[in-house]
């Protein structure tokens, strides 16, 4: 079924909460979605994993090799402004598609991000930022409004961060 860029999880009690892996990234729980084009009806990636934790914000695509063409990562802000949504791309080895998303998930800028580029702030205030493959700047419009389905349990497992 559709979900919220929260994935349909409610966040754990601070005191049931399991220790978090390093990096900030939840060890046991993978939070895997599908997103999808709602404006242009189209797949957009078929595995998209939420990363809402500041230091799983801030580590990102960090130190990985490379990105499967189908998977990204959705960036979970604290709030919708144009500074907290600033990525960097240090000791990111490969380009990536960023798309920026208001809180009411509709694009709001798009770019190709390079590796080792020190900033990339978008135009307008945002709240998520799905960072995929290049190809998904291709995939969706200035103004397009963007959903995450629940992935296939095959889907939910595997893949790193």
């Amino acid at each position: 079924g559709v979900v919220h860029p929260d994935f349909g999880l409610a966040p754990l009690p601070i005191e049931a909460a399991p220790r978090r892996a390093r990096g900030g990234c939840h060890p046991v729980i993978r939070m895997w979605a599908q997103a999808w084009n709602e404006t242009q009806d189209k797949p957009l990636l078929a595995r998209v994993r939420r990363c809402a934790g500041f230091a799983c914000r801030l580590r990102g695509l960090t130190f990985r090799r490379a990105l499967p063409a189908d998977e990204g990562l959705l960036l979970v802000g604290p709030r919708e402004n144009r500074a907290e949504a600033a990525i960097h791309m240090f000791f990111v080895f490969f380009p990536i598609g960023v798309l920026w998303l208001d809180s009411g998930m509709r694009v709001v800028d798009k770019t190709i991000a390079r590796p080792f580029r020190p900033f990339y702030q978008p135009r307008a205030a945002a709240r998520y930022i799905l960072e995929g493959p290049p190809v998904i700047v291709e995939r969706a419009q200035v103004g397009d409004r963007l959903r995450f389905d629940a992935a296939p349990p095959h889907q939910r497992t595997g893949g790193s961060a």
